[in-house]
Protein backbone atom coordinates (compact mmCIF):
# COMPACT_ATOMS: atom_id res chain seq x y z
CA UNK A 1 0.00 0.00 0.00
CA UNK A 2 2.91 2.34 0.55
CA UNK A 3 4.77 1.87 -2.70
CA UNK A 4 3.21 4.75 -4.53
CA UNK A 5 2.50 8.27 -3.54
CA UNK A 6 0.72 9.46 -6.67
CA UNK A 7 -2.90 10.18 -5.99
CA UNK A 8 -5.27 8.34 -8.22
CA UNK A 9 -8.88 9.31 -8.28
CA UNK A 10 -11.77 7.96 -10.21
CA UNK A 11 -15.40 8.95 -10.19
CA UNK A 12 -17.86 6.18 -10.85
CA UNK A 13 -20.14 8.32 -12.95
CA UNK A 14 -22.81 5.96 -14.10
CA UNK A 15 -26.04 7.67 -13.25
CA UNK A 16 -29.28 5.96 -14.22
CA UNK A 17 -32.12 8.42 -14.28
CA UNK A 18 -34.96 6.10 -13.39
CA UNK A 19 -35.77 4.43 -10.10
CA UNK A 20 -37.29 5.21 -6.74
CA UNK A 21 -35.55 5.63 -3.43
CA UNK A 22 -37.76 4.52 -0.58
CA UNK A 23 -38.45 7.25 1.96
CA UNK A 24 -39.66 6.97 5.53
CA UNK A 25 -42.67 4.72 6.01
CA UNK A 26 -45.65 4.87 8.34
CA UNK A 27 -47.56 2.24 10.23
CA UNK A 28 -50.71 3.53 8.58
CA UNK A 29 -50.20 4.28 4.89
CA UNK A 30 -53.37 6.36 4.79
CA UNK A 31 -51.78 8.93 7.10
CA UNK A 32 -48.67 9.50 4.96
CA UNK A 33 -47.93 13.06 3.93
CA UNK A 34 -46.26 13.94 0.60
CA UNK A 35 -43.40 15.79 2.29
CA UNK A 36 -42.25 13.09 4.69
CA UNK A 37 -43.96 9.76 4.12
CA UNK A 38 -44.24 9.08 0.42
CA UNK A 39 -41.36 7.44 -1.51
CA UNK A 40 -38.81 9.95 -2.73
CA UNK A 41 -37.39 10.36 -6.23
CA UNK A 42 -34.56 12.48 -4.86
CA UNK A 43 -31.30 12.07 -6.74
CA UNK A 44 -28.33 11.82 -4.38
CA UNK A 45 -24.62 12.02 -5.13
CA UNK A 46 -22.28 10.50 -2.54
CA UNK A 47 -18.50 10.48 -2.46
CA UNK A 48 -16.50 7.68 -0.90
CA UNK A 49 -12.73 7.71 -0.37
CA UNK A 50 -10.25 4.97 0.52
CA UNK A 51 -6.63 3.94 0.10
CA UNK A 52 -5.22 0.58 -0.89
CA UNK A 53 -4.09 -1.79 -3.59
CA UNK A 54 -5.39 -2.15 -7.13
CA UNK A 55 -7.36 -5.21 -6.00
CA UNK A 56 -9.05 -3.13 -3.28
CA UNK A 57 -9.83 -0.35 -5.74
CA UNK A 58 -11.43 -2.74 -8.23
CA UNK A 59 -13.47 -4.65 -5.66
CA UNK A 60 -14.74 -1.46 -4.03
CA UNK A 61 -15.67 0.09 -7.36
CA UNK A 62 -17.46 -3.12 -8.36
CA UNK A 63 -19.41 -3.04 -5.10
CA UNK A 64 -20.30 0.62 -5.62
CA UNK A 65 -21.56 -0.16 -9.13
CA UNK A 66 -23.60 -3.06 -7.79
CA UNK A 67 -25.23 -0.78 -5.24
CA UNK A 68 -26.00 1.89 -7.85
CA UNK A 69 -27.58 -0.74 -10.10
CA UNK A 70 -29.92 -1.63 -7.24
CA UNK A 71 -30.52 1.99 -6.14
CA UNK A 72 -30.73 3.98 -9.34
CA UNK A 73 -31.35 7.32 -7.67
CA UNK A 74 -27.96 7.03 -5.92
CA UNK A 75 -24.70 7.98 -7.59
CA UNK A 76 -21.48 7.17 -5.69
CA UNK A 77 -18.18 8.69 -6.76
CA UNK A 78 -15.11 6.74 -5.68
CA UNK A 79 -11.90 8.55 -4.76
CA UNK A 80 -8.87 6.47 -3.94
CA UNK A 81 -5.16 6.91 -3.39
CA UNK A 82 -1.97 5.32 -2.19
CA UNK A 83 -1.67 5.36 1.59
CA UNK A 84 1.20 7.87 1.70
CA UNK A 85 -0.84 10.58 -0.04
CA UNK A 86 -4.20 9.82 1.50
CA UNK A 87 -4.17 11.43 4.95
CA UNK A 88 -2.68 14.73 3.84
CA UNK A 89 -5.29 15.13 1.10
CA UNK A 90 -8.09 14.15 3.49
CA UNK A 91 -7.12 16.81 6.03
CA UNK A 92 -6.85 19.39 3.25
CA UNK A 93 -10.37 18.47 2.15
CA UNK A 94 -11.70 18.82 5.70
CA UNK A 95 -10.05 22.22 6.02
CA UNK A 96 -11.65 23.35 2.78
CA UNK A 97 -15.06 21.84 3.48
CA UNK A 98 -14.77 19.41 0.56
CA UNK A 99 -14.28 16.09 2.37
CA UNK A 100 -16.16 13.02 1.05
CA UNK A 101 -19.36 11.70 2.64
CA UNK A 102 -18.01 8.21 3.35
CA UNK A 103 -14.38 7.92 4.41
CA UNK A 104 -12.01 5.06 5.09
CA UNK A 105 -9.84 6.07 8.05
CA UNK A 106 -7.08 4.54 10.12
CA UNK A 107 -7.74 3.97 13.80
CA UNK A 108 -4.48 5.83 14.50
CA UNK A 109 -6.05 9.06 13.19
CA UNK A 110 -9.14 9.11 15.39
CA UNK A 111 -7.73 11.30 18.13
CA UNK A 112 -7.06 14.03 15.55
CA UNK A 113 -10.31 13.54 13.63
CA UNK A 114 -12.44 13.71 16.78
CA UNK A 115 -10.74 16.84 18.06
CA UNK A 116 -10.42 18.92 14.91
CA UNK A 117 -10.73 22.58 15.87
CA UNK A 118 -12.38 21.48 19.09
CA UNK A 119 -15.02 19.10 17.73
CA UNK A 120 -15.44 15.82 15.89
CA UNK A 121 -15.55 15.87 12.11
CA UNK A 122 -16.90 12.32 12.06
CA UNK A 123 -20.47 11.15 12.69
CA UNK A 124 -21.25 9.45 16.02
CA UNK A 125 -22.89 6.19 14.95
CA UNK A 126 -24.58 5.77 18.33
CA UNK A 127 -26.12 9.19 18.75
CA UNK A 128 -26.74 10.70 15.31
CA UNK A 129 -30.39 10.05 14.38
CA UNK A 130 -29.56 10.17 10.66
CA UNK A 131 -27.55 6.93 10.89
CA UNK A 132 -29.65 5.07 13.47
CA UNK A 133 -30.65 2.31 11.04
CA UNK A 134 -27.13 0.85 10.85
CA UNK A 135 -27.09 -2.53 12.59
CA UNK A 136 -24.27 -2.23 15.13
CA UNK A 137 -24.98 -5.65 16.66
CA UNK A 138 -23.23 -7.45 13.80
CA UNK A 139 -19.85 -6.07 14.94
CA UNK A 140 -17.66 -7.30 17.79
CA UNK A 141 -18.59 -5.10 20.76
CA UNK A 142 -15.02 -5.06 22.11
CA UNK A 143 -13.73 -3.63 18.83
CA UNK A 144 -16.46 -0.99 18.77
CA UNK A 145 -15.68 0.02 22.35
CA UNK A 146 -11.88 -0.22 22.35
CA UNK A 147 -10.95 0.73 18.80
CA UNK A 148 -13.79 2.71 17.25
CA UNK A 149 -14.91 4.85 20.18
CA UNK A 150 -13.26 8.09 21.30
CA UNK A 151 -14.62 10.18 24.17
CA UNK A 152 -17.80 8.08 24.18
CA UNK A 153 -18.35 8.74 20.45
CA UNK A 154 -18.54 5.76 18.09
CA UNK A 155 -16.92 7.37 15.06
CA UNK A 156 -15.97 4.41 12.87
CA UNK A 157 -16.99 0.87 11.96
CA UNK A 158 -14.37 -1.85 11.35
CA UNK A 159 -13.94 -2.60 7.65
CA UNK A 160 -11.93 -5.71 8.51
CA UNK A 161 -11.15 -7.71 11.60
CA UNK A 162 -7.76 -8.74 12.83
CA UNK A 163 -6.36 -11.18 15.35
CA UNK A 164 -3.81 -8.93 16.98
CA UNK A 165 -1.27 -9.78 18.12
CA UNK A 166 -0.76 -13.14 16.43
CA UNK A 167 2.11 -15.13 14.97
CA UNK A 168 2.75 -15.89 11.32
CA UNK A 169 4.98 -18.96 11.13
CA UNK A 170 7.26 -20.30 8.40
CA UNK A 171 6.34 -23.96 8.80
CA UNK A 172 9.29 -25.14 6.71
CA UNK A 173 11.66 -23.35 9.10
CA UNK A 174 9.89 -25.02 12.04
CA UNK A 175 10.26 -28.41 10.38
CA UNK A 176 13.98 -27.85 9.82
CA UNK A 177 14.53 -27.13 13.52
CA UNK A 178 12.06 -29.76 14.80
CA UNK A 179 9.65 -27.25 16.34
CA UNK A 180 5.97 -28.31 16.22
CA UNK A 181 3.87 -25.65 14.46
CA UNK A 182 1.18 -26.08 17.12
CA UNK A 183 3.56 -25.12 19.93
CA UNK A 184 1.83 -23.08 22.62
CA UNK A 185 4.14 -20.14 23.09
CA UNK A 186 5.04 -18.29 26.27
CA UNK A 187 7.88 -15.92 27.06
CA UNK A 188 10.06 -18.70 28.48
CA UNK A 189 9.94 -21.17 25.59
CA UNK A 190 10.24 -18.33 23.07
CA UNK A 191 13.62 -17.61 24.62
CA UNK A 192 14.74 -21.22 25.02
CA UNK A 193 13.69 -22.39 21.54
CA UNK A 194 15.19 -19.28 19.99
CA UNK A 195 18.53 -19.98 21.66
CA UNK A 196 18.47 -23.57 20.34
CA UNK A 197 17.81 -22.41 16.77
CA UNK A 198 20.62 -19.86 16.78
CA UNK A 199 23.03 -22.34 18.36
CA UNK A 200 22.45 -24.69 15.40
CA UNK A 201 22.85 -21.96 12.78
CA UNK A 202 24.29 -18.53 13.51
CA UNK A 203 22.46 -17.12 10.48
CA UNK A 204 19.05 -18.30 11.69
CA UNK A 205 16.73 -16.52 14.10
CA UNK A 206 13.46 -17.84 15.51
CA UNK A 207 11.77 -14.44 15.76
CA UNK A 208 11.62 -12.05 12.83
CA UNK A 209 11.13 -8.40 13.71
CA UNK A 210 10.90 -4.74 12.92
CA UNK A 211 10.18 -1.83 15.26
CA UNK A 212 6.39 -2.27 15.11
CA UNK A 213 6.55 -5.97 16.02
CA UNK A 214 9.05 -5.28 18.83
CA UNK A 215 6.82 -2.49 20.15
CA UNK A 216 3.91 -4.95 20.11
CA UNK A 217 5.95 -7.51 22.04
CA UNK A 218 7.07 -4.87 24.55
CA UNK A 219 3.55 -3.60 25.25
CA UNK A 220 1.96 -7.06 25.32
CA UNK A 221 4.62 -8.40 27.68
CA UNK A 222 3.92 -5.52 30.07
CA UNK A 223 0.12 -5.66 29.81
CA UNK A 224 0.04 -9.41 30.41
CA UNK A 225 2.01 -8.84 33.61
CA UNK A 226 -0.19 -6.01 34.84
CA UNK A 227 -3.57 -7.03 33.41
CA UNK A 228 -4.05 -3.42 32.29
CA UNK A 229 -4.05 -1.63 28.97
CA UNK A 230 -0.71 -0.02 28.17
CA UNK A 231 -2.38 3.40 28.42
CA UNK A 232 -5.85 3.48 29.94
CA UNK A 233 -8.83 5.32 28.50
CA UNK A 234 -8.42 7.69 31.45
CA UNK A 235 -4.93 8.59 30.16
CA UNK A 236 -3.27 6.81 33.07
CA UNK A 237 -0.32 4.50 32.45
CA UNK A 238 -1.06 0.82 33.05
CA UNK A 239 2.38 0.03 34.44
CA UNK A 240 5.18 1.27 36.68
CA UNK A 241 8.93 1.59 36.27
CA UNK A 242 9.64 -1.98 37.39
CA UNK A 243 7.35 -3.34 34.65
CA UNK A 244 9.14 -1.28 32.00
CA UNK A 245 12.63 -2.22 33.21
CA UNK A 246 11.63 -5.90 33.22
CA UNK A 247 10.34 -5.64 29.62
CA UNK A 248 13.48 -3.82 28.42
CA UNK A 249 15.70 -6.48 30.00
CA UNK A 250 13.67 -9.25 28.36
CA UNK A 251 14.15 -7.55 24.98
CA UNK A 252 17.88 -7.25 25.59
CA UNK A 253 18.04 -10.97 26.39
CA UNK A 254 16.18 -11.92 23.20
CA UNK A 255 18.72 -10.02 21.12
CA UNK A 256 21.76 -11.10 23.13
CA UNK A 257 20.87 -14.80 22.81
CA UNK A 258 20.25 -14.62 19.06
CA UNK A 259 16.50 -15.18 19.29
CA UNK A 260 16.05 -12.04 17.17
CA UNK A 261 18.23 -10.69 14.38
CA UNK A 262 20.32 -7.69 15.52
CA UNK A 263 18.24 -4.56 15.24
CA UNK A 264 20.98 -2.74 13.35
CA UNK A 265 20.54 -5.32 10.55
CA UNK A 266 16.72 -5.26 10.43
CA UNK A 267 16.43 -1.46 10.81
CA UNK A 268 16.34 -0.90 7.04
CA UNK A 269 13.14 -2.94 6.85
CA UNK A 270 11.16 -1.25 9.61
CA UNK A 271 7.46 -1.23 8.68
CA UNK A 272 8.14 -3.60 5.76
CA UNK A 273 9.62 -6.69 7.46
CA UNK A 274 8.20 -9.03 4.82
CA UNK A 275 10.77 -7.57 2.40
CA UNK A 276 13.74 -8.40 4.64
CA UNK A 277 16.15 -10.90 3.02
CA UNK A 278 16.12 -12.87 6.26
CA UNK A 279 12.39 -13.54 5.90
CA UNK A 280 12.41 -13.91 2.12
CA UNK A 281 15.24 -16.46 2.30
CA UNK A 282 13.61 -18.45 5.10
CA UNK A 283 16.24 -17.67 7.72
CA UNK A 284 13.72 -16.45 10.30
CA UNK A 285 10.92 -18.55 11.71
CA UNK A 286 8.02 -16.37 12.77
CA UNK A 287 6.87 -12.81 13.29
CA UNK A 288 4.37 -11.22 15.62
CA UNK A 289 1.92 -9.26 13.46
CA UNK A 290 -1.82 -8.95 12.88
CA UNK A 291 -3.08 -11.97 10.97
CA UNK A 292 -4.76 -9.66 8.51
CA UNK A 293 -1.29 -9.12 7.03
CA UNK A 294 -0.87 -12.87 6.43
CA UNK A 295 -0.81 -12.64 2.62
CA UNK A 296 2.11 -10.17 2.70
CA UNK A 297 4.32 -12.75 4.40
CA UNK A 298 3.43 -15.76 2.25
CA UNK A 299 6.10 -17.00 -0.10
CA UNK A 300 6.52 -19.44 -2.96
CA UNK A 301 9.60 -20.72 -1.15
CA UNK A 302 7.85 -21.86 2.04
CA UNK A 303 4.46 -22.41 3.62
CA UNK A 304 3.05 -20.13 6.32
CA UNK A 305 0.55 -20.88 9.07
CA UNK A 306 -1.03 -18.76 11.79
CA UNK A 307 -0.58 -19.28 15.52
CA UNK A 308 -1.40 -17.69 18.85
CA UNK A 309 0.91 -15.05 20.31
CA UNK A 310 2.96 -15.88 23.42
CA UNK A 311 1.14 -15.68 26.74
CA UNK A 312 3.20 -15.54 29.91
CA UNK A 313 2.69 -18.24 32.53
CA UNK A 314 1.92 -15.52 35.07
CA UNK A 315 -0.26 -13.44 32.74
CA UNK A 316 -3.21 -11.68 34.38
CA UNK A 317 -4.78 -11.23 30.95
CA UNK A 318 -3.69 -12.70 27.62
CA UNK A 319 -4.21 -9.41 25.78
CA UNK A 320 -4.98 -11.51 22.72
CA UNK A 321 -8.10 -10.18 21.08
CA UNK A 322 -9.74 -9.02 17.92
CA UNK A 323 -9.13 -5.56 16.62
CA UNK A 324 -9.27 -3.42 13.49
CA UNK A 325 -7.00 -0.75 12.10
CA UNK A 326 -9.14 0.31 9.14
CA UNK A 327 -12.54 1.91 9.75
CA UNK A 328 -15.40 3.33 7.71
CA UNK A 329 -16.60 6.75 8.89
CA UNK A 330 -19.12 9.37 7.78
CA UNK A 331 -18.32 13.05 7.40
CA UNK A 332 -20.19 14.89 10.15
CA UNK A 333 -20.94 17.74 7.72
CA UNK A 334 -22.30 15.50 4.99
CA UNK A 335 -25.70 16.58 3.68
CA UNK A 336 -26.51 12.94 2.95
CA UNK A 337 -25.87 11.08 6.20
CA UNK A 338 -28.94 8.89 5.85
CA UNK A 339 -28.06 7.80 2.31
CA UNK A 340 -24.46 7.24 3.39
CA UNK A 341 -25.56 5.04 6.27
CA UNK A 342 -27.86 3.04 3.98
CA UNK A 343 -24.92 2.26 1.72
CA UNK A 344 -22.68 1.35 4.68
CA UNK A 345 -25.34 -0.98 6.08
CA UNK A 346 -25.48 -2.72 2.68
CA UNK A 347 -21.67 -2.68 2.40
CA UNK A 348 -21.29 -4.70 5.60
CA UNK A 349 -24.35 -6.98 5.50
CA UNK A 350 -25.46 -7.74 1.94
CA UNK A 351 -24.36 -11.14 0.64
CA UNK A 352 -23.52 -9.80 -2.83
CA UNK A 353 -21.55 -6.92 -1.34
CA UNK A 354 -19.57 -9.27 0.90
CA UNK A 355 -18.84 -11.66 -1.99
CA UNK A 356 -17.72 -8.76 -4.20
CA UNK A 357 -15.49 -7.15 -1.58
CA UNK A 358 -14.04 -10.40 -0.32
CA UNK A 359 -10.98 -9.77 1.85
CA UNK A 360 -9.44 -6.79 0.04
CA UNK A 361 -9.41 -4.97 3.38
CA UNK A 362 -8.67 -8.08 5.41
CA UNK A 363 -10.94 -10.68 7.02
CA UNK A 364 -14.60 -9.66 7.01
CA UNK A 365 -15.54 -7.75 10.20
CA UNK A 366 -18.78 -9.65 10.85
CA UNK A 367 -19.31 -13.30 11.69
CA UNK A 368 -21.87 -13.57 8.88
CA UNK A 369 -19.44 -12.05 6.40
CA UNK A 370 -16.74 -14.57 7.28
CA UNK A 371 -19.27 -17.39 7.04
CA UNK A 372 -20.38 -16.29 3.56
CA UNK A 373 -16.79 -16.21 2.27
CA UNK A 374 -15.95 -19.51 3.95
CA UNK A 375 -18.90 -21.26 2.29
CA UNK A 376 -17.87 -19.77 -1.06
CA UNK A 377 -14.21 -20.80 -0.59
CA UNK A 378 -13.20 -17.14 -0.81
CA UNK A 379 -11.36 -16.90 2.48
CA UNK A 380 -8.05 -18.08 3.86
CA UNK A 381 -9.03 -20.91 6.18
CA UNK A 382 -5.78 -20.53 8.13
CA UNK A 383 -6.51 -16.91 8.99
CA UNK A 384 -10.19 -17.64 9.64
CA UNK A 385 -9.31 -20.44 12.04
CA UNK A 386 -6.78 -18.27 13.87
CA UNK A 387 -9.34 -15.47 14.24
CA UNK A 388 -11.76 -17.93 15.81
CA UNK A 389 -9.08 -19.15 18.22
CA UNK A 390 -8.15 -15.61 19.23
CA UNK A 391 -11.83 -14.76 19.64
CA UNK A 392 -12.17 -17.66 22.08
CA UNK A 393 -9.34 -16.20 24.17
CA UNK A 394 -11.61 -13.28 25.07
CA UNK A 395 -8.58 -11.26 26.06
CA UNK A 396 -8.49 -7.50 26.47
CA UNK A 397 -7.21 -5.53 23.50
CA UNK A 398 -5.09 -2.41 23.52
CA UNK A 399 -7.12 0.74 22.97
CA UNK A 400 -6.75 3.63 20.55
CA UNK A 401 -4.22 5.43 22.72
CA UNK A 402 -1.73 2.62 22.23
CA UNK A 403 -1.95 2.84 18.44
CA UNK A 404 -1.91 6.65 18.33
CA UNK A 405 1.19 7.80 16.49
CA UNK A 406 2.12 10.36 19.15
CA UNK A 407 2.48 7.59 21.78
CA UNK A 408 4.07 5.04 19.47
CA UNK A 409 6.90 7.41 18.56
CA UNK A 410 7.79 7.82 22.24
CA UNK A 411 7.81 4.06 22.82
CA UNK A 412 9.80 3.37 19.65
CA UNK A 413 12.45 5.93 20.59
CA UNK A 414 12.94 4.39 24.04
CA UNK A 415 13.16 0.87 22.66
CA UNK A 416 15.73 1.94 20.08
CA UNK A 417 17.88 3.65 22.74
CA UNK A 418 17.98 0.42 24.73
CA UNK A 419 18.67 -1.80 21.70
CA UNK A 420 21.49 0.48 20.54
CA UNK A 421 22.89 0.63 24.10
CA UNK A 422 22.35 4.38 24.30
CA UNK A 423 20.48 4.05 27.60
CA UNK A 424 20.18 1.51 30.40
CA UNK A 425 16.77 -0.09 30.95
CA UNK A 426 16.42 1.97 34.13
CA UNK A 427 17.24 5.29 32.48
CA UNK A 428 15.11 4.49 29.44
CA UNK A 429 12.20 3.56 31.72
CA UNK A 430 12.38 6.89 33.54
CA UNK A 431 12.47 8.80 30.26
CA UNK A 432 9.66 6.77 28.71
CA UNK A 433 7.33 7.25 31.66
CA UNK A 434 8.03 10.96 31.84
CA UNK A 435 7.39 11.50 28.15
CA UNK A 436 4.26 9.36 28.09
CA UNK A 437 2.82 11.24 31.07
CA UNK A 438 3.48 14.49 29.24
CA UNK A 439 1.76 13.21 26.09
CA UNK A 440 -1.19 12.04 28.16
CA UNK A 441 -1.62 15.50 29.66
CA UNK A 442 -1.43 17.09 26.23
CA UNK A 443 -3.97 14.65 24.82
CA UNK A 444 -6.49 15.33 27.59
CA UNK A 445 -6.66 19.02 26.72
Amino acid sequence: MKKGIRLISLCCSIFIATGIFAGCGSNNPNTATPSAKEPSNKKVVLRMSWWGSEARHKATLDAIQLYMDKNQNIKIEGEYAAFDAYYQKLMTQFAGGTAPDIIQVSSTWLSELTNYKGSSILVDYKKDEAVKDIDLKVFDSAILNNVCTVNDKLVGLPSAINADPSLIINSDFFGKYNIPVDTVWNWDNLLSKGKEVHAKDKNAYLLHSDISSIRQLFATYISQKTGKQFIGNDYKLGFDKNNVVDAFKYLQTLYAEGVVQPYSESLAFDNKPQESPKWVNGETGMIGTPLGTFSAFESEKFKCVGSLYPVGKDAKDSFLGLTSTMLIAINNKSENKKESSDFINWFFNDKDAISTLGEVRGPQPTENGRKILLEANKTDTIVNDAINRVSNQKGTTQNLLYVAATFQKVVDYSIQKVLFNKATPEAAADELIQQLLQKCEESKK
